[in-house]
């Protein structure tokens, strides 16, 4: 995936649209275009610190670094903001978390008779 692809799945995966992207970040609506697009690719990392910072990413994740000590690497934008907000939680938080995901995860294989 591009780094156009990431920008443009995170944006949509966190219900923002091009132009209200690009007023956060601080370009032209054609530069984000642009971005989106790979018609540029060059892209400054303040802005891709701004649009991570936008859509609940990690610039790594935008850019295709692999991230210091991370094992798992987001396969999708809804992935990479659950990854995000999961390595923000302290360890109490993340127990819940757990937690709630394993909860959840029963309750679909109920629904689907499992």
């Amino acid at each position: 995936m591009t780094k156009g692809e990431k920008i443009k799945n995170l944006r949509e995966s966190a219900g923002i649209n091009q132009v209200e992207l690009a007023e956060i970040v601080g370009v032209s609506k054609q530069t984000m275009y642009k971005y989106e697009n790979d018609l540029i690719t060059n892209i400054p990392s303040d802005v891709i610190e701004a649009i991570a910072e936008a859509t609940h990413a990690t610039p790594s994740f935008i850019v295709g670094w692999k991230e210091p000590g991370a094992s798992v690497k987001a396969q999708s934008a809804e992935e990479s903001s659950l990854l995000y907000w999961f390595r923000k939680l302290n360890e109490k938080g993340k127990e819940r978390a757990i937690s709630a995901i394993e909860e959840l995860t029963e309750i679909d294989r109920y629904k689907e008779g499992g």
